[in-house]
């Protein structure tokens, strides 16, 4: 009887532990450059079945450790995944466009007996930085104290559209 009650707190203990998944996208990435996106997990004891990249709900990478080859890719329009650099816990996208903005989610699964599975999502926004420094027109050269300044800054190209702030001699305000 005594050592039955100890399977039990132990078999209570490793549903406590259980599968970890953590994922790790970064907030943004410029247009054009690589973007690595991390799926860390720990399964405790068991071994990995599985782990599968999502973007909006399309699978389009998997490991799958017993099957050869182990990595998989499942076209995705606009995903491009650098297999040499991928691996069980990461993913790198190649040259990400706008079109890459989304929900990434990582599913871990375990292997028998358990199969435990968690889905984790993150989410990626690629940024289309100015071409060009904004610009400001309508300005003069010398006001004098107390006239009107009207005047418009303008930056193209951007994605999202670029935050700009007006200052007077370097001192931001509220104009």
């Amino acid at each position: 009887m005594r050592s039955k009650g100890r399977n039990e707190e132990l078999w209570q203990v490793n549903m406590v532990m259980g599968l970890r998944v953590n994922v790790t996208v970064p907030k943004a990435v410029t247009s054009g450059s690589n973007a690595t996106i991390v799926c860390d997990h720990d399964l405790d004891s068991d071994n990995v079945y599985t782990v599968k990249w999502y973007k909006s709900g399309h699978e389009f990478f998997r490991y799958t450790p017993r099957e050869f080859p182990a990595l998989k890719l499942f076209w995705l329009p606009g995903i491009k995944v650098d297999l040499e650099e991928s691996n069980a816990t990461h993913v790198q996208l190649k040259k990400v466009s706008p079109k890459q903005t989304g929900r990434y989610s990582c599913e871990v699964s375990a292997d028998a007996p358990s199969f435990d599975t968690k889905l984790v999502s993150s989410d990626l926004e690629v940024v289309v930085l100015p071409l060009h420094e904004p610009y400001i027109t309508g300005t003069k050269e010398q006001y004098q104290s107390g006239e009107l300044l009207q005047a418009n800054c303008t930056s193209n190209g951007s994605l999202p559209s670029a935050t700009l702030e007006w200052k007077i001699n370097n001192v931001p305000g509220l104009f």
